[in-house]
């Protein structure tokens, strides 16, 4: 049977050799608030749950993070996506301008479907032709 003394040392040690694994002491940051920060969908952030390690470096967390959120964008890019890059392209635009302008042709566009929705609903809920236009505005 092992005494008191020694195994404090042997989880003193154990202790210090995680602590070598992982970085400096404290060099650990809270993942799941890391994940809740990231304002990643909540998909996303259960896939990154179960690939990182809770003792994941602030470093690998945010990196991990930055990927997600890369194939998140990936994945949201309309599939006329690539036609807009291109046809800006086409006008002289460089290849990172031209995703530039599809990505703001695309946010406007949203923007533009989000008014109408809601336009849509206020006059559902009574409003005239033109209080639900500057409600939608608003």
């Amino acid at each position: 049977m092992k005494s008191l003394e020694q195994q404090l040392h042997e989880q003193d040690q154990e202790l210090r050799e995680l602590r070598k694994r992982v970085g400096k002491p404290g060099a650990t940051t809270n993942l799941a608030q890391e994940l809740s920060e990231s304002r990643l969908p909540e998909a996303a952030q259960a896939r990154l749950r179960k690939r990182l390690p809770a003792t994941a470096t602030k470093d690998v967390i945010r990196r991990a993070i930055s990927e997600e959120r890369e194939l998140v964008r990936q994945i949201r890019m309309p599939a006329n996506q690539d036609r807009l890059v291109e046809s800006y392209k086409a006008i002289g635009l460089s290849e990172k301008e031209a995703k530039i302008a599809a990505r703001v042709e695309s946010a406007v566009k949203d923007v533009t479907e989000s008014q109408s929705k809601l336009a849509n609903a206020a006059r559902l809920l009574g409003l005239s032709e033109k209080e639900a236009a500057v409600f939608a505005r608003i």
